[in-house]
């Protein structure tokens, strides 16, 4: 247990990293920060080890560092050195420096905000209680833990595993899912907890109508029951509850705006506002902007709504989604590094807050607009790969699965609008969505079919025949 002022948020992986990076390396990378940028107990006495090390012999192998570690008093086990550094084959200089730089600033400003709330409540008065929110707000905001990692043993890890396989034999743990039980099948790990997965569609083309069929169906107590936090950056408040109650009830968007609607659409609509009013799963954020930092405030407050609600179990298990993320500050308009690591700070935080992660993405549509001379029967040929999605290389890295959508009727009939077989396009063909999955660790590759339903914006699994 770490002392009252010794406050971690600390991604520990970062550090472990770091600190493998300088032991295979062998070089003074290791006087670029000080101790106190170490926020971990067993990790600063390590990095001391090191130091010493490196400073009496310039040699970084295990038995030396375990041997200064002993003579200096620090506790540390050599095979949780050995382990360190062998556990890491990637590495990013510069991105480590600045993460464990903005750990060491969130811990002073931890400190600081922790000393002024006991300096408000002994000194004042007349407490400001105006103030103390202020510094729970900054405190909460920045903390992911108020106590150091104390074991960072692989046997650690295999405890934790078996008291999670237990429960989940024992069928106390919900469950997961990423919100539709047809992909289901084929993802191994669907809805794991430190995992997110990508969906890449068109402009237009259905990216909110997938979404929210997926966070009704994880959302439905009668399948899964899990908290969602829906990160609406495209559409308003007005326009997503309209989307909802047309996806949720199957009224028509007319209906919807009618002034005059029949009474039973009204009372169709009146009864799902009550339901909705007292719906403890979902929670709507529909900004048309936000920032990472912010989207970790919005997170920690979300998850504390669930818990009064009574949803959140002791895992805190949430799903996220984030429709689009091009429209989160970070990847707005970043270039390939800057997009890397923006998906590395997005799903440091999705690992965080132990939540389930699901990206909405953009298509490239420059291989359709840059060609020359298409007909309609090139529309096959126009398929979008992992390779059109804006950032594919940072989503590749970090995603366990990325879907495309395709609906080659919308994409048809938005080419060729004067086609002189328009209207049998749109009035005979069925609008067939087509989820595929271009990567998928530890699974196969797939392609799920869809009818896309535009009257309610809903999308119905197709029916094979047999």
């Amino acid at each position: 247990m770490t002392k009252a002022l010794d406050i971690v948020d600390v991604n520990i992986e970062i550090t472990q990293r770091y600190l493998s990076y300088i032991m295979k390396e062998n070089n003074d990378e290791i006087n670029f920060f000080e101790e106190g940028h170490i926020l971990n107990t067993n990790l600063k006495n390590l990095f001391n080890g090191m130091k010493l090390a490196y400073e009496k012999e310039k040699n970084l192998s295990v038995d030396i560092i375990f041997d200064y570690c002993k003579q200096s008093g620090f506790t540390i086990d050599k095979e949780d050195i050995k382990t360190i550094k062998d556990s890491f084959d990637e590495y990013d200089i510069n991105y480590l420096r600045r993460q464990i730089e903005q750990q060491h600033v969130r811990q002073v400003s931890n400190k600081q905000a922790i000393e002024d709330l006991l300096t408000n409540l002994t000194s004042a008065n007349d407490i400001d209680i105006d103030k103390l929110k202020d510094f729970n707000n900054t405190i909460g905001r920045n903390l992911a833990k108020l106590e150091s990692y104390g074991d960072i043993s692989f046997g650690s890890n295999i405890r934790r595993y078996r008291e999670d396989y237990k429960k989940r034999m024992a069928g106390k743990i919900k469950k997961r899912s990423m919100g539709d039980p047809l992909i289901d099948k084929f993802l191994p790990y669907a809805g794991e907890p430190g995992d997110m997965i990508s969906i890449a569609m068109r402009t237009g083309t259905g990216k909110t109508t997938l979404a929210l069929s997926l966070s009704n169906y994880l959302t439905n107590p009668f399948s899964c029951g899990s908290p969602v936090i829906y990160f609406s950056l495209d559409m308003g408040e007005r326009t997503m509850i309209n989307r909802i109650l047309s996806t949720r009830e199957g009224v028509t968007l007319p209906e919807l705006l009618m002034e005059d609607k029949p009474p039973e659409v009204e009372r169709k609509i009146a009864g799902a506002m009550r339901r909705y009013e007292n719906d403890q799963h979902f929670i709507l954020f529909h900004e048309p902007s936000i920032s990472l930092k912010e989207m970790d405030e919005f997170i920690y407050k979300a998850k504390s709504q669930f818990r009064e609600n009574g949803v959140l179990d002791d895992d805190e298990y949430c799903v996220i989604i984030i429709d689009t993320l091009d429209a989160v500050d970070e990847f707005g308009g970043a270039d390939a590094y800057g997009s890397l690591e923006a998906t590395n700070s997005l799903h440091s935080l999705i690992r965080k807050h132990k939540c389930f992660g699901i990206n909405l993405l953009q298509i490239n549509e420059s291989q359709i607009r840059g060609r020359k001379n298409i007909t309609p029967e090139d529309i096959e040929s126009l398929k979008a790969r992992k390779e059109n999605i804006w950032g594919s290389s940072a989503f590749s890295k970090r995603s366990r699965t990325i879907l495309i959508g395709e609906r080659l009727k919308h994409l048809k009939m938005e080419l060729f609008p004067d086609h002189e077989d328009f209207e049998m396009w749109r009035d005979m063909e069925e609008d067939i969505l087509t989820i595929s999955g271009v990567k998928n660790n530890d699974g196969q590759l797939f392609s799920v079919d869809y009818i896309f339903d535009t009257n309610f914006y809903r999308i119905l699994p197709m029916k094979k025949d047999k």
